[in-house]
């Protein structure tokens, strides 16, 4: 099994450089401990973790890395705000928004496309993809794109240049904590 380390650099460069707001990813047999000392570490850097939604039958847990002041930001942005509320979540803070979004990633039988606002893909795209059920997009990359697909390229490749880089580094031995440092 990958260290949490290996899998946070796959996963989470871009968050942890701070050129994307968010990460999503599982985590299978995660230790709370383990958890728990990342979050301290990351803390400091203005980061944070939630579990999403813990699935223990699978051993597995989905779990949401994001820049705390970043994704208040874009929770605060009145296009983002009222797209939400008309998707039955709450009109709260940011730490009531992410409560939501975890009970509908619980209950709900479809998953919830609007993670994508959480996740810093413009809203345009988060729109369009549920519009056109992730048909008729401009571009595919990290996600379905539906505005400028020029733009969308030119910021997918630095996620994968940063993914590259953050990977090369913990393989190499580089501690992950001296990256955030950096960053």
């Amino acid at each position: 099994m990958k260290s949490f380390e290996t899998v946070l650099a796959e996963q989470c460069a871009p968050t942890l450089a701070g050129i994307k707001p968010a990460n999503l990813f599982c985590r299978e047999h995660l230790q709370t401990e383990e958890l728990s000392q990342w979050h301290k570490l990351l803390a400091p850097c203005g980061m944070e973790f939630r579990v999403l939604r813990a699935c223990p039958a699978a051993g597995n847990c989905l779990l949401y890395l994001f820049r705390t002041d970043w994704l208040r930001q874009i929770l605060s942005n009145p296009s983002a705000r009222s797209f939400l509320t008309h998707l039955g979540y709450p009109d709260g803070d940011c730490p009531a928004l992410l409560r939501h979004l975890a009970q509908k990633l619980r209950s709900a039988k479809e998953f919830p496309h609007e993670i994508g606002i959480f996740l810093g893909y413009p809203l345009e795209d988060v729109t369009g993809f549920m519009k056109y059920h992730g048909q008729n997009y401009t571009y595919c990359g990290c996600w379905k794109v539906y505005g400028n697909p020029e733009e969308a390229k030119r910021r997918f490749a630095a996620y994968h240049r940063c993914t590259a880089f953050y990977c090369e580094c913990v393989r190499a031995g580089v501690p992950l904590t001296s990256l955030l440092a950096a960053a």
